[in-house]
């Protein structure tokens, strides 16, 4: 399965997610079952790697251990095909996805909390991961990630798998 997260720039949320399914599929012993990226709807700082702030918190709150080096990118058209879900962060990473692959006609496009239980803002859509570029709170960022990639991983793969 092939799994690409998105958001605005790929510095903060969507490579916390990569490194954190990655994290949830190694811990189930089911990380060659995958291959997992990251990538932003934008271009603005291609090639700069991850916030150092959602280094520590990845390092610190979740995995335990250091992430590889990442380089920031932006979508492009053959992600669509070469991915089996593309899992964006919020409504306006959807819009930028929707309109950039010229629709989701294979139904790839989703956004990550939908997975979630309590997902729902008003009974209608799926809420939004946090932006903590703007509310400072990498932790809280960090925890709602958590809880849309395990609520992924287990509907995908191990309906009793605990993260």
């Amino acid at each position: 399965m092939k799994i690409l997260f998105v958001c605005q720039n790929n510095i903060c949320r969507s490579p916390m997610a990569e490194n954190i399914f990655k994290f949830i599929a190694q811990v189930d012993g089911k990380i060659d079952d995958f291959e997992i990226a990251s990538a932003a709807c934008r271009d603005t700082v291609e090639g700069s790697d991850m916030l150092s702030l959602v280094r520590i918190h990845l390092f610190k709150y979740v995995t335990g251990k250091l992430c590889p080096p990442h380089k920031a990118r932006k979508i492009t058209k053959e992600d669509y095909e070469h991915y089996d879900l593309i899992i964006g962060m919020d409504s306006p990473n959807i819009r930028d996805m929707l309109e950039f692959f010229d629709g989701d006609p294979k139904n790839k496009i989703h956004k990550l909390l939908e997975f979630c239980d309590s997902s729902s803002v008003n009974g209608n859509e799926a809420r939004n991961v946090s932006e903590p570029q703007f509310t400072g709170n990498y932790a809280f960022a960090a925890h709602e990630i958590g809880e849309g990639c395990a609520a992924l991983y287990k509907k995908m793969v191990n309906p009793h798998f605990h993260f």
